[in-house]
């Protein structure tokens, strides 16, 4: 019958035998379900929560959450996993961390509602309003609850019948919001600490809810324990108790409302700073957990795990040696390579070493631990701290002397040549020698670490890689060593930062690392003010440059061949203010962490706008120096048809732009963008440059001064050649001298130094700054502020076009009058003399110029 389910089917057409339905086929009958029968013979199936159907054979749509906290400080934490979809709770998850190694994996299931359903049809691209939210619990002793992080992750492909999320929860040091929030009196204002600054949460107190807890429930006066926090609208719409509030639970209760204790947690029967915490085991109320701190182990915390203590004496000079790595090894007995179980990297050589527990603790203590270290040239010295197999707590204190030192093998044997290669047999050999001298208890090659025994009959070696600790997170040749979770970067000379990000070498400052400090302290005064000073320069030189433009395009004004160099000059001057904005826009976004997920987007953009902006503005200079050639020309050959050759002068431009162009291409390919370690949580982007060879460092730096000086160089020079010309062109007409002629035409032509001299005036603080801070780390605020000032002045010839070139031009400023600018002004320059002159006229008094008018009164006597 196609009418009846497979139960139906089975359970009728069994046979009479000693098969039973109820022992050999109902087991079966769920699809990973528990089927339960009945006293009336219906049978119902309890499914798993990935599947449903009458029975369990369908999958359900689901979401799976692998999560972990990372830098555990405290150990009452209670987390609360929701999964909302825009504002609404749909389920809701709550357990408690036991340590830095525990990972938690959640299991939701999307709602199976038809408005949930209707929406998935549609989008099914995605909606991203499925979200989940972590909130993350202090449960103090005292009974009180306090906040500690809230984190938001938005699930972006919810179209999935399936889909794996995997967050670490990284604490950030500071979780307040700024002043301009709309949380009400009634809620707390918690940053999102996955998000950027702007984003943030209303936590609300005891029996309030909404976007901004502007909402009172009522049912919570009564409903939880007295030291319970109530929150209404917690209950998910697929517990089916939505109308509830959810109790967050103190240290020593718990159950649906907070009323069941647990006597034994209130005299804490967890040692050695152990916490218990009450498990919600209603058919046991008594029942506890003690979670035990990284040292120790055991039902009440009682059995210490394996610890590490040691102690340095040294007489190095601390100054000699840039960082240490000290590995915590044991090893592989089947392979005898080193396992390393922990490894930390220090800046420089400390006098107390304790391994720092990340995950979990063994329970005996690492079987030898080796210190790297690393000295001014960044070569390495290995020191054996200790061997000690199978000991539970290691304290001890130890001499770095030549008797733990651990040379490469060739350095034992005088007679042994760096190069040559020996079978690794003959180790043995190298203890027994060193038996009467004692000298060495180790020794290395590039791929064994050998122990000599205490007899020093034998070697004992493991396989290691000595190249384990280092890493290729910094930029500008830093050398990196790593650990589990951070890295130290050992900068070379004139780059400092966490990832030797900034360079001081002489021209190699950028404006990231200018203004970069300004945003970490004063984030929103300082993006007002750089912003502000930038949109001023591009606003005034807007207002230059178009002014010029209008001037440079009209046919009359392009008769002359200097013009299309102006015309040029006018849209390349414009087009680098733009591209100024444009990169402090870059730059702050980059900083609050906008850019982080568009990493092709971050890049490509850092690449070009940086590049764009170096090569437009160069342009500028070798332009400028054309129009002095291109005037000298005209003296000195007036007659020639070359010099009024236009597809010439167009030849000359492109020439010098796709030169330009190809000088600067290795900006294009040293640009990069590194991601702010320090606060992971901002997910902060900074635009740097990487210039992993010395050569083309040297090639960026004289290129930059190339193209600072010997454009001026050629200005000056071919102005001043061109006044010499034309003052002995007047000799021969005149009877004056050549030095008064000379002096008279520097006079008549002094406009033409105008532009020359603005551009070295624009250009030479930057330069000499550059070179008075060469190699000097920028920790003055003033130092900062004097090369940001000189950055922003160089740009000075890129807003002063319409000022340098037209104004002083007698036939550009007539050019510029028959414009609809200069129109407009020249009408508006008429109207207001007429009023000021026709104002004059009201306000003179009247004085009569005919005497015969003035009636004098006669006094008759």
């Amino acid at each position: 019958n196609i009418n009846q389910t497979i139960y139906e089917n089975i359970r009728d057409n069994v046979e009479n035998s000693g098969i039973t339905f109820e022992k050999d086929y109902l087991p079966f009958i769920c699809n990973r379900g528990l089927a339960v029968k009945y006293l009336t013979g219906h049978t119902i199936c309890f499914c798993p929560p990935n599947f449903y159907g009458l029975q369990c054979e369908y999958y359900s749509d689901r979401l799976t959450i692998l999560t972990s906290l990372q830098q555990i400080i405290l150990n009452q934490v209670k987390v609360l996993a929701i999964f909302s979809y825009k504002n609404e709770t749909i389920d809701l998850y709550e357990f408690y961390i036991h340590s830095n190694s525990f990972k938690q994996q959640i299991n939701f299931n999307y709602p199976r509602f038809e408005k949930y359903l209707h929406f998935k049809q549609i989008y099914r691209n995605g909606t991203q309003l499925y979200n989940i939210r972590f909130e993350i619990y202090r449960l103090n002793s005292n009974e009180t609850i306090d906040i500690i992080g809230v984190w938001k992750y938005s699930i972006e492909f919810d179209f999935l019948p399936s889909f794996r999320l995997a967050k670490i929860l990284r604490l950030s040091s500071s979780s307040s919001c700024s002043s301009n929030h709309s949380c009400t009196k009634n809620g707390i204002c918690q940053q999102i600490i996955n998000r950027n600054d702007s984003s943030y949460f209303c936590l609300c107190q005891n029996g309030f809810y909404g976007l901004y807890c502007e909402y009172y429930d009522h049912q919570c006066r009564d409903y939880c324990s007295l030291n319970a926090i109530c929150k209404p609208k917690y209950r998910g719409i697929l517990t089916g108790n939505q109308s509830e509030p959810y109790c967050l639970c103190p240290l020593s209760t718990f159950g649906p409302r907070c009323y069941f204790k647990n006597k034994y947690c209130q005299f804490n029967p967890c040692l050695n700073q152990g916490t218990c915490f009450v498990t919600s085991n209603l058919a046991n109320i008594n029942e506890y957990i003690c979670i035990c701190t990284n040292f120790y182990e055991g039902k009440h915390c009682e059995f210490s795990k394996g610890m590490v203590n040691i102690r340095i004496n040294s007489s190095f000079s601390i100054n000699d040696i840039l960082a240490t790595t000290v590995f915590y090894n044991d090893y592989d007995q089947e392979t005898l390579r080193f396992l390393i179980r922990y490894q930390q990297v220090y800046s420089s050589l400390h006098s107390q070493l304790k391994p720092i527990y990340i995950g979990k603790v063994e329970q005996y203590a690492p079987i030898m631990a080796i210190m790297k270290i690393y000295r001014l040239n960044y070569e390495s010295e290995y020191y054996l701290l200790y061997y000690h197999p199978n000991k539970k707590t290691i304290n001890i204190t130890v001499d770095l002397t030549l008797e733990n030192y651990c040379p490469l093998w060739y350095l034992m044997e005088s007679n042994e040549e760096k190069n040559s290669t020996i079978s690794v047999f003959f180790y043995h050999r190298l203890c027994q020698l060193n038996r009467n001298k004692r000298n060495y208890t180790c020794f290395r090659d590039w791929n064994y670490f050998c122990i000599c025994e205490l007899n020093h009959s034998r070697a004992e070696c493991f396989g290691y890689n000595h190249s384990i600790d280092q890493c290729s997170h910094c930029v500008s040749n830093g050398f990196c060593l790593k650990e589990k979770v951070d890295f130290l970067c050992l900068c070379r000379r004139c780059s400092y930062g966490h990832m030797c990000q900034y360079s001081t070498e002489w021209m190699s400052f950028t404006l990231d690392s200018l203004i970069i400090k300004d945003l970490d302290n004063n984030r929103r005064i300082s993006i007002i003010v750089y912003i502000f000073i930038v949109c001023l320069i591009f606003l005034f030189g807007l207002l230059n440059n178009f002014n010029s433009f209008l001037t440079f395009i009209r046919p009359k004004s392009r008769k002359s061949g200097v013009v299309n160099y102006l015309l040029i000059i006018s849209i390349v001057d414009q087009c680098s203010l733009l591209l100024l904005l444009l990169k402090i826009i870059h730059t702050i976004l980059g900083y609050h962490g906008i850019l982080f997920f568009y990493a092709n987007t971050n890049l490509y953009s850092c690449k070009i706008l940086s590049y764009l902006l170096s090569v437009l503005t160069r342009i500028t200079y070798w332009l400028t120096s054309l129009i002095t050639i291109e005037r000298l020309c005209l003296v000195l050959f007036p007659t020639s048809s070359l010099s009024k050759n236009q597809h010439r002068i167009i030849i000359m431009i492109i020439f010098v732009i796709v030169c330009l162009f190809s000088m600067h291409i290795h900006e294009m390919m040293f640009y990069t963008i590194i991601v702010d370690y320090s606060n992971l949580s901002r997910n902060a982007t900074f635009c740097v440059t990487n210039y992993t060879q010395s050569l083309i460092l040297t090639y960026h730096r004289i290129n930059v001064f190339i193209h600072y000086l010997i454009p001026f160089l050629i200005q000056i020079i071919a102005i001043t050649i061109l006044i010499i010309q034309v003052a002995c062109n007047r000799v021969r007409i005149s009877n004056q001298t050549f030095l008064n002629l000379f002096i008279k035409q520097i006079k008549t032509q002094k406009e033409q130094y105008i532009t020359p001299i603005i551009i070295i005036i624009s250009s030479l603080p930057q330069i000499i700054l550059a070179f008075s801070y060469s190699c000097t780390e920028l920790k003055q605020s003033w130092q900062r502020y004097t090369l940001l000032t000189t950055y922003f002045l160089s740009y000075l010839p890129q807003m002063l076009g319409f000022i340098l070139y037209v104004l002083p031009s007698t036939t550009y400023s007539q050019e510029f009058r028959q414009t609809p600018i200069g129109k407009r002004i020249l009408r508006q320059r008429r109207l207001a003399k007429a009023h000021l002159k026709k104002k004059i006229l009201i306000t003179k008094p009247t004085v009569p110029t005919d005497i015969s008018s003035l009636r004098i009164p006669i006094k008759r006597t």
